[in-house]
This record gives structure tokens, C-alpha cells and sequence, in this order.
């Protein structure tokens, strides 16, 4: 991987999405980015920041002109940049970072961890506007503006506080040494694309509510398969399996409006069969 080139063409494409999308900086209350390491969003909002102030950026620079590829990769103009941001970074740009920051790179995932991380960090109040920011190596990018309303549903903020419980997830993680790390990537190399497999290790780690883990890949690669029967794993009760996961979701009216609308690709189905451990005692239904 070529990391100049690629951090380069992340911060290009976040200055056409800006520039397109057309929203003024103190217009938006928080930023959330793709977050492939925590120093390219300092990057990114310190990017934002310059590009209205005439010590830093000249608007009249076209994209193939010699000062802007410089700004693109100048330790200089980063250091400036980032001085000049820094004012507003810890309450605009840091609540999200608190995932992103604790487990790494989610990859598509990314994004939306910031998103998550932002809500579970700060009371977000009726009319405040977040901008997002997504990005995947190709290159591709989006960003888009959120507002977020005051209602009271099961979709609303606090009831997606109430369930992601994000801070006490994340104490809840367990601890390993390099060892069983190593074990763990030698398991996946040797599982890689193989079909009608069934992962082997240990699932005691598991055995606690709200984990989902990988069951089996059945023989086919077109389409997922009836679940199966699951496997005894005492003292959790398995529930649900892909196929019904991968219906067509019902739309529903959230406390956040999005704007612009963003496009989506539909996916071919994974033939993946994946079960979610909940403890025995559970009487609730899904």
C-alpha cells in the first residue's frame, strides 16, 4: 500500500465533497469521518478548516495546480492547518472518535462507528447538523449533512443510547496476550474461502448476551440456505439465523433526517448462517 498516495487521495476527495456539498463550516455542530486511524481525521476537519482562511488556501487553486497537490501531502501546511483547527477539534470532531479510537479500523463500518461513538458521547439537541463524511479505497466518497429532531420512538437517540450501551461494551472487552492473538489469525488464514465449513475454537468467550458469531458456510455461494439446528452451546439459547436478516428491511422515521439523500448499491446475499448468543434467562422476544 502505497499510504502518501492513498492518505492523498482521501483528503482530495474529501475537498470535492465540501466544496459540492456546499455547507458552511458553522453551520454544522459535529464531524464524522471515516476513521481509517485517528490522525487522518485531524487531518480531514484541520482540512476543512484551512480551506477558508486566506493565509492557508486560495480558493482560485485549481486541482491540478502545483500548490494544491503540495497542500495535499506538506507536513507544513498539515501543522497550520491542524493549529488552526484545533480550537474547535475537541468538541466538534473527538466525540466521534471514541470506537474508532478504541477497536480500530471497522472499514465500511467505519463511518457509522463515529456516528454511534458521537451519540453515545454527547446529548445531541433538536436542530443540531452533523456532517459525515464516507470514503473507500477505489476511490470513492460521499458526505452528506444530518439534522437531528426531537421525537420520541423506539428509533429515537436516546433509545439508541439506551441500547448500544457503547462505553459498557467496551469496558466489557476481554483482554489477550500475543500468543492467542497469533492462534487466532493462523485459524483464519486456514479458514479463508473455504465452503461448508463450520468454524472450530472455543465459544465460551461468547456466551454472553449480545454477541453474534459465525456458525457455518454452507456448500453454496449464490444464496444463504434454511438455518440449521443450532449448535448446543450451554448456557446460551441461539436465536435467529441470516436468511430473515437479509430480507428486505422495512423503512422506518428516525429522529434524524438526512440531506442530501444518499445513493445505495443492493448486495448479493452472503451465505453466511449467524446466531446470537442470549443467556438462558431471557424472556424477550424479537
Amino acid at each position: 500500500v502505497d499510504g502518501k498516495l492513498s492518505q492523498a487521495a482521501y483528503l482530495e476527495s474529501l475537498d470535492r465533497c465540501w466544496s459540492r456539498l456546499g455547507a458552511g463550516l458553522d453551520a454544522l455542530d459535529f464531524f464524522c469521518f471515516h476513521a481509517p486511524y485517528n490522525k487522518l481525521v485531524l487531518k480531514a476537519f484541520s482540512r476543512l478548516v484551512a480551506s477558508r482562511d486566506p493565509d492557508l488556501w486560495r480558493p482560485e487553486w485549481p486541482d491540478d495546480s502545483p500548490e494544491y497537490r503540495a497542500s495535499l501531502v506538506s507536513k507544513e501546511f498539515d501543522l497550520a492547518a491542524r493549529a488552526a483547527a484545533a480550537p474547535r477539534y475537541e468538541t466538534a470532531v473527538a466525540p466521534s472518535t471514541l470506537i474508532p479510537k478504541n477497536i480500530g479500523n471497522t472499514y465500511t463500518a467505519s463511518l457509522f462507528c463515529g456516528l454511534l461513538s458521537l451519540v453515545a458521547s454527547r446529548k445531541l439537541a433538536d436542530g443540531h447538523r452533523l456532517f459525515l463524511y464516507s470514503y473507500g479505497s477505489g476511490s470513492v466518497a460521499s458526505a452528506y449533512v444530518l439534522r437531528c429532531r426531537d421525537v420520541s420512538h423506539r428509533f429515537s437517540l436516546q433509545a439508541i443510547i439506551d441500547t448500544a450501551q457503547v462505553p459498557a461494551r467496551l469496558d466489557q472487552r476481554l483482554p489477550h496476550d500475543a500468543a492467542t492473538f497469533a492462534d487466532a489469525c493462523l485459524l483464519r488464514e486456514q479458514a479463508y474461502g473455504r465452503a461448508a465449513y463450520r468454524p472450530v475454537g472455543r465459544t465460551a468467550p461468547l456466551d454472553h448476551s449480545g454477541v453474534f458469531y459465525l456458525d457455518n458456510i454452507d456448500a453454496t455461494t449464490s444464496a444463504p440456505t434454511a438455518a440449521p439446528e443450532p449448535r448446543q452451546i450451554p448456557p446460551a439459547r441461539l436465536l435467529a439465523s441470516v436468511p430473515p436478516l437479509l430480507s428486505p428491511a422495512s423503512s422506518s422515521t428516525t429522529d434524524i433526517d438526512r440531506h442530501p439523500p444518499c445513493c445505495s448499491r443492493e448486495k448479493t446475499p452472503v451465505p453466511h448462517m449467524l446466531h446470537r448468543a442470549l443467556p438462558p434467562s431471557s424472556s424477550s422476544s424479537s
